[in-house]
């Protein structure tokens, strides 16, 4: 078994060795490519700053999911102006304690942070 591990890691005598090297990389990073820090980065500052996704993509090497991304924004009906916005459903939880801490003394509020 350990004589098949080495056999494999041996270029063949016709073929040098760095060229044995330059294919074993690029198999192995075409085959196992996952989404890596980086290319979660760059999808996040996108989302953010929309003009930024082309060159971030472009240098990370994933452009099909900056493409994927514009696409939908394109075909996205664009919202009338002359309505007023969806209020998200967990909006008047969040009004509601806005509305609280804003009745509170503010000397009570201070004391809650001191400990």
């Amino acid at each position: 078994m350990a004589q098949q591990a080495n056999d494999k890691m041996q270029p063949p005598a016709d073929r040098p060795y760095k060229r044995h090297l330059d294919e074993a990389a690029s198999h192995q990073t075409e085959d196992y490519r996952e989404p890596s820090t980086v290319q979660k980065a760059v999808e996040k500052v996108s989302e953010y700053i929309p003009a930024a996704s082309g060159p971030l993509q472009q240098l990370t090497g994933h452009p099909a999911a900056a493409a994927a991304k514009t696409e939908e924004a394109e075909t996205a009906p664009a919202p009338d102006p002359s309505q007023l916005p969806e209020r998200p459903l967990h909006d008047e939880h969040i009004e509601d304690f806005v509305r609280e801490q804003h009745r509170q003394d503010g000397k009570k509020i201070l004391e809650g942070h001191k400990q």
